[in-house]
């Protein structure tokens, strides 16, 4: 029984593998996407919002503005296998690496030099099933590819800094005065959802397996979110030592651990801040190292990772335009992208 299943076994990676050898193909690329103003229904709009930008705070000639940009821009890497059925259609899955660029999300200045300063960095892992058109067989040829986004892991990941803690909160410097600068970390998380991925280049044929191809690209892709975790809130004194004010910033509603729903529930979300509250009462957290200025602000466990904070769901632009170099080997005669 068990040798008969062995060969069954063997006998269907024979037949898959020598099918791969005839048409079978991988490659490897890589390129840089821009900001897209194209949303996930390759409809046309602007830009998103990611934020806003202040200049001349607390002056009677203050100015605020919107700033646009997509989170998606920056570098991408990916690897793919397919099979082409013939020379001119194939289907493939491909892996993407996308190391997001810093991008500017908020800005806020006055005339005295201090700026409070929010970017963040998207690392996304994708899987990119797709289908393959080549439009000849001579050694130059074009190719078109059309597919879905599928991101599997990462994140938004988020730095803030500012040289006037006073931009952060009034309270900050009334509290601790000794700070001079402040630094936050912080990290965002999304649902699951699937993307566009289309492209169109060039192959020139190096040899009877080796191809070296060029391509425009463009993904759409738009991203729910699903929880956002600060990481780190500091303050700076003289001598660099870091001062943990993450509690405080609760003064601005800002906590440690948020979830993102889509509809908020007044009297539910009354009685689990309550249930956090009595959770806070019930079994006290450790408060040894706290810095005693900042004890008033532990009053609940409301915002912590036991009972993260409730704010209604956005979503975040991903979109790219981009180009990619790369290279292709085909395995047997049945056709390579």
């Amino acid at each position: 029984m068990k040798k008969s299943l062995f060969m069954v076994c063997a006998a269907i990676l024979f037949v898959v593998s020598g099918i791969y050898a005839q048409g079978g193909y991988t490659r490897v690329g890589i390129g840089y996407g821009f900001a897209s103003g194209v949303n996930s229904s390759l409809g046309p709009t602007t830009l998103t919002s990611l934020g806003s930008q202040i200049t001349h705070i607390g002056e009677p000639n203050e100015t605020s503005s919107n700033i646009y940009g997509s989170l998606g821009k920056g570098l991408q890497t990916n690897i793919a296998a397919g099979y082409m059925f013939n020379p001119y259609f194939g289907l493939e899955l491909g892996f993407m690496y996308n190391y997001g660029q810093k991008t500017i999300i908020e800005e806020f200045t006055n005339d005295t030099g201090g700026y409070d300063r929010s970017d963040s960095r998207t690392i996304q892992y994708q899987l990119r099933p797709a289908f393959t058109f080549v439009g000849g067989t001579g050694n130059i040829a074009p190719y078109a590819r059309v597919g879905a986004i599928i991101p599997v892991g990462g994140g938004t990941y988020g730095s803030r800094e500012s040289n006037d803690p006073s931009i952060v909160s009034p309270l900050i410097p009334l509290l601790i005065p000794e700070g001079e600068s402040f630094v936050a970390e912080s990290v965002a998380r999304g649902k699951f959802t699937v993307g566009v991925d289309a492209a169109i280049g060039i192959k020139y044929r190096l040899s009877d397996r080796l191809s070296l191809n060029g391509e425009l690209f463009y993904n759409a892709l738009r991203v729910k979110r699903k929880s956002y975790e600060v990481t780190k809130a500091a303050l700076v004194d003289g001598n660099r030592n870091e001062i943990d004010v993450l509690p405080a910033l609760s003064a601005g509603g800002a906590y440690a651990y948020t979830e993102y729903k889509d509809e908020i529930d007044a009297e539910e979300f009354a009685e689990y801040q309550t249930q956090a509250q009595q959770a806070f009462l019930n079994n006290p957290p450790d408060l040894s190292g706290v810095d005693p200025r900042l004890l008033g602000f532990y009053t609940t466990l409301y915002g912590t990772k036991d009972y993260p904070a409730w704010e209604l769901r956005n979503d975040g632009l991903f979109n790219t335009l981009g180009l990619q170099i790369g290279i292709t080997y085909s395995f047997g005669g049945g056709g390579d992208e």
